[in-house]
């Protein structure tokens, strides 16, 4: 089995294979390194973030145009002033796309939509994913697995 969801550290993944789990899959965390192809206002506005600051909602898809999905499919992202907004019975989607547009050109992170998980608070600089991230969080993992704390560890 592998954890998702709230991973953005090394205690995160170290809790994960304690409590059992084979490995885990850390999306958010990648957001913020250095190779992510987020613009810079997103991986700001992802670094600012507190914990608690996501929401999931349909509103995302419908400011950026991208309804197709399936029925019950939604996102999390940083909640902005737009999710509201659109939410609210006998809103003008129209005005509210081309604010968040006008927002977002501008470089103002309420503006920006940022897909971003439950685990963006303790996100609170960028670094590269290579050594940063991705070798941090495997090597506690290994150690983690190699001194037999994780469920299956020979």
């Amino acid at each position: 089995m592998l954890a998702a969801g709230g991973l953005s550290s090394g205690a995160h993944l170290a809790a994960f294979l304690t409590l059992g789990a084979a490995g885990a899959v850390a999306g958010t965390r990648f957001l913020v390194a250095e190779e992510s192809k987020y613009k810079d206002v997103q991986k700001r506005a992802i670094i600012a973030a507190k914990s608690g600051s996501t929401v999931r909602s349909y509103a995302f898809d419908e400011l950026r145009g991208t309804t197709g999905w399936p029925p019950g499919v939604d996102g999390r992202a940083l909640a902005i002033p737009a999710v509201a907004a659109v939410e609210t019975v006998g809103a003008d989607i129209a005005r509210i796309k081309e604010e968040v547009a006008e927002g977002a050109k501008k470089g103002d992170p309420s503006a920006v939509i940022a897909w971003a998980g439950t685990g963006v608070g303790p996100l609170d600089r960028l670094q590269p994913a290579k050594v940063g991230c991705a070798n941090r969080l495997l090597v506690l993992g290994l150690r983690h697995v190699a001194t037999g704390h994780c469920a299956g560890a020979p």
